[in-house]
């Protein structure tokens, strides 16, 4: 005796399990969208403001330097619809920055400039802020400030050959004049910064990277950390080693001495 096989053929429900079906498979199908580069050759206004219809620009809180009369905002952007940064949709990791320009803005002449027209993630801003209780206690008792500049973390060229400027890419210490001017350089291009330590009589940066000794296009804990001092000499930002060949060799011999020869 066969069992009893029982069809329910009831319309409705075999629409609503079609609509099931078919969500599943666009659910399934769809990807998260990614910010992808546009041949910019021959495109008519129209078309460039259709591109950037699909974002949001972001001014953050501004930042407000304790001498000047500038108002620093940084400038992130948003894809619409999307909590996260439309550049970071081609990064891979952990996001790595939060903003990529900054936008200065003078209170008493109404006018602005960018920190920079270079393409770049910026990291951290620093600067010596209105009122002590904006300042990070953190920041105060490292002294990562000055009084008469802004320093930043920023990531500004693509190292490790994936394409984008991710995490994984060198982090540089940079500085401008409280009026985003004279935005340059003070760390070595292709060293990723760990930390960095200004003095304010002499102004001077005490810093530390890491090098990639080992030439394979990452930053670990294998490869080598330098410390350098920074300062100002001729309107250019000199760096020294602090501790060159001849120091590192002493250092070395001395641990061979006592700690590796049979006693």
């Amino acid at each position: 005796m066969r069992t009893p096989v029982f069809i329910y053929k009831n319309p409705f429900f075999s629409l609503l399990c079609l609509a099931v079906i078919l969500l599943l498979t666009i659910s399934c199908t769809e990807k998260t969208p990614k910010l992808e580069s546009v041949t910019t050759e021959n495109l008519s206004k129209t078309e460039v403001d259709s591109i950037l219809s699909a974002f949001k620009f972001k001014y953050a809180s501004p930042i407000i330097p304790a001498t000047g009369n500038y108002i620093i905002l940084p400038v992130s952007t948003l894809r619409s619809g999307h909590n996260r940064r439309s550049y970071d949709y081609s990064s891979s990791g952990k996001d790595a920055a939060e903003y990529w320009n900054a936008m200065f803005y003078n209170r008493l002449s109404n006018e602005t400039r960018l920190l920079s027209t270079t393409k770049m993630r910026i990291t951290q801003i620093y600067t010596e802020e209105v009122g002590t209780i904006t300042v990070p206690q953190y920041y105060k008792r490292n002294n990562t400030v000055m009084p008469k500049n802004v320093l930043y973390r920023v990531i500004d060229h693509e190292y490790n050959n994936d394409g984008t400027l991710t995490d994984k890419d060198p982090e540089g210490l940079f500085i401008s004049g409280l009026d985003g001017l004279n935005f340059k350089r003070i760390s070595p291009k292709n060293e990723d910064l760990t930390e960095h330590i200004v003095f304010k009589n002499p102004q001077q940066i005490i810093l530390q990277t890491r090098r990639d000794s080992n030439q394979d296009k990452r930053f670990t804990s294998k490869d080598e950390l330098i410390w350098y001092k920074a300062e100002m000499l001729c309107e250019n930002w000199q760096l020294t080693e602090l501790i060159g060949a001849p120091q590192q060799a002493v250092v070395e011999k001395l641990f061979f001495e006592q700690w590796m020869r049979k006693k």
